[in-house]
């Protein structure tokens, strides 16, 4: 009966840190994913302030694909 309880225990405590790991990770995930959207509202108010492409990657961290996207697509709005 103690051994049962050990055991169990034992499985809990393993399962917590497995949950806690998990959690962690969506929450880094979160975190990334907001500062991705965050560098991208940043390079489209510098599109719209029609301030050099090179400067934006420079400043935004963004790839140059990633801001002439956003440049095509302001182009078409």
């Amino acid at each position: 009966m103690k051994l049962d309880r050990i055991y169990t225990e034992s499985i809990l405590k393993q399962e917590g840190e497995k949950v806690m790991e998990l959690m962690t990770s969506y929450e880094r995930k979160g975190y990334e994913i907001g500062i991705k959207k965050a560098k991208i509202e940043v390079a489209k108010n510098m599109l719209k302030m029609d301030i050099n492409q090179d400067f934006i990657v420079e400043v935004t961290e963004l790839s140059q694909s990633e801001v002439r996207q956003l440049r095509e697509e302001q182009d078409r709005d």
